[in-house]
């Protein structure tokens, strides 16, 4: 099954007021109240630069993206990018992966037509591709089935390694879509200001394997 399809040109300021608010929120919760406010210059401050890796971000914009609408029979009607090789249908090349590999079957959704997914073995560890993020780029959502235990998500920026845990999903045996989860909105990134993620996936407490499939970014969140 197809997704409707064009490409993205980030707008900085294309939220809503629901969308921001969404976003601070969800980044207040992640960062349990540790962000401190920006400086008057509006670099990040000593704590925010050991997050980021020193100063850890540029303002060059990231790349332009091939957005989609994967999730609008959820109810989801914000435009995605595919994470690279999110599908898992070519290759892994990028990931990293400890008893994780990939197989045939692909999500029972219809979110996205292949014929592959990510099968990861009790104990795995799966962490995606470095990616070029901004305030703009808030979010993320894939789709997963396990049959016991949980899935941690979290997101790490890639220049300081830095670790934000930003939720988890439980086994439900038949597949599902994540919840909205926090990607740049788990940072404390300023208008204008872009860094680079990555997003781990790990198999916590299970006696079987969990699987997951199309993994993507939220360029613009909207409502």
């Amino acid at each position: 099954m197809g997704t409707d399809s064009k490409i993205f040109r980030p707008r900085r300021f294309a939220r809503s007021a629901r969308s921001l608010a969404t976003a601070l929120a969800l980044g207040l919760v992640a960062l349990a109240g540790a962000v401190p406010a920006a400086n008057a210059e509006g670099d990040l401050d000593p704590t925010e630069s050991a997050m980021t890796g020193g100063k850890g971000w540029s303002q060059t914009p990231c790349p332009e993206a091939i957005a989609e609408y994967p999730f609008k029979r959820f109810g989801d009607n914000a435009q995605y990018g595919l994470v690279s090789r999110g599908d898992f249908e070519s290759s892994s090349r990028g990931w990293s992966m400890q008893n994780a590999g990939i197989e045939l079957g692909n999500e029972e959704l219809g979110v996205r037509a292949g014929t592959r997914s990510l099968k990861l073995a009790p104990g795995a560890v799966v962490t995606s591709p470095a990616h070029c993020v901004g305030a703009e780029y808030p979010y993320f959502r894939f789709l997963a089935q396990g049959r016991s235990g949980s899935l941690k998500v979290e997101v790490i920026a890639t220049e300081s390694g830095y670790v934000i845990g930003v939720g988890r999903l439980y086994a439900t045996r038949s597949w599902q879509v994540s919840p909205i989860l926090s990607a740049a909105a788990a940072l404390p990134l300023h208008p204008g200001n872009y860094t680079q993620i990555q997003f781990r996936f790990t198999v916590v407490g299970a006696s079987n394997p969990w699987a997951i499939d199309n993994v993507y970014l939220d360029p613009a969140r909207r409502y």
